[in-house]
């Protein structure tokens, strides 16, 4: 069944449903084999499901091929022990990825300073004294106008004096952030 099929089918469905009062059911997303892919999945049946959604672009809306969604009570006993829920992380476990995930900076001024950038240990030490001598007065690595800074995959960044301060505060902050349980957003914008 195509996406285009889906769609007519489900926006059917919300419309015959719309003239009668809405209620939450419980659903699983299921895929073409018969296993549980997301569960369990509120949908109040007048709007698209947030697996449904939050999938476009993805050959089918709900993200897996072959995908339905089935009620709670149509689950099989076998499909429920099969079903294994995602591990929670604890917010330590949380922090500790996103930290290993890096830091994705937008530079509103110099866009060549765009990218994901390490910010484990090593990193931050290597940040911190970079600012360290900027703020000093010891100059940039290598003594010229500007210095080359790696993101995570390697490429090279262009910064000046005036252009790695806000870089350093913006990972500065963004550790802080974790380190206090908040789930900062990225990218993080600077000057």
């Amino acid at each position: 069944m195509g996406e285009a099929m889906v769609k007519r089918i489900a926006v059917t469905l919300a419309l015959a449903l719309a003239a009668s009062p809405a209620f939450a059911a419980t659903y699983a997303v299921v895929n073409g084999a018969g296993a549980i892919e997301n569960y369990p999945v509120e949908w109040d049946q007048t709007t698209l499901p947030a697996p449904w959604t939050a999938a476009k672009g993805s050959p089918m809306p709900c993200g897996v091929p072959n995908c339905s969604l089935v009620a709670q009570s149509n689950l099989t006993a076998a499909q429920l022990a099969a079903w294994s829920a995602p591990a929670l992380l604890t917010p330590a476990q949380q922090a500790e990825a996103a930290i290993a995930a890096g830091l994705a900076i937008v530079s509103t001024s110099t866009p060549s300073l765009n990218g994901t950038f390490a910010i484990d240990g090593a990193a931050v030490q290597n940040i911190g004294g970079i600012y360290s001598g900027i703020k000093d007065g010891d100059g940039l690595p290598g003594g010229g106008t500007s210095f080359n800074y790696p993101d995570l995959s390697g490429a090279m960044h262009s910064f000046t004096g005036t252009t790695f301060p806000p870089f350093a505060k913006a990972v500065r902050d963004y550790l802080y952030a974790l380190s206090q349980g908040q789930a900062p957003a990225q990218p993080v914008p600077i000057p």
